[in-house]
């Protein structure tokens, strides 16, 4: 019995521990962030603050780079199996850029897109309105993530 709580507690503290002390976003507080919000989007804004939450940048630590993203959506209709009911595809891409901070010149460009997203319409434009905007807050926290994890990436590099 003794044994078993010891056990327990044991794996307890060795997944927190492991948790706790998760170190791969090690480069990015070396960015600052500024993205592209010159068209005023609100897709921008929540791609913009999901970036925000996983760098977790120090305000007082000196930044070696600038990141400047611009996220966008394409939807289009796709046929499903039975071709009775239409479904909606949506992929989203994020062009991406940084810059030496210092001299402001242009390190590296790209754009990562996201794997489709789909979802079934309805009659209602409400649903359909509710379904697209779900649909993006996915892709916009997936789209963090994943140009993130590649800046981890790709940030030793340009050292």
């Amino acid at each position: 019995m003794y044994k078993r709580k010891f056990l327990l507690i044991l794996v307890i503290l060795l997944i927190n521990g492991c948790v706790s002390s998760n170190n791969n976003f090690n480069n990015l507080n070396n960015i600052s962030l500024s993205g592209s919000n010159e068209t005023g989007n609100y897709d921008n804004y929540v791609f913009q603050e999901h970036l925000n939450r996983i760098f977790k940048t120090e305000i007082d630590k000196p930044k070696m780079y600038s990141l400047k993203t611009i996220i966008s959506f394409e939807s289009a209709n796709a046929l499903t199996s039975n071709n009775l009911t239409s479904l909606q595809k949506t992929i989203a891409t994020v062009t991406f850029e940084i810059y030496d901070f210092k001299t402001q010149k242009i390190l590296k460009t790209g754009s990562i897109k996201s794997s489709p997203a789909i979802g079934s319409t309805s009659s209602s434009l409400f649903s359909n309105d509710i379904n697209l905007k779900h649909i993006k807050e996915r892709l916009n926290k997936s789209l963090a993530l994943k140009l993130s994890k590649y800046l981890n990436l790709i940030i030793p590099k340009l050292k």
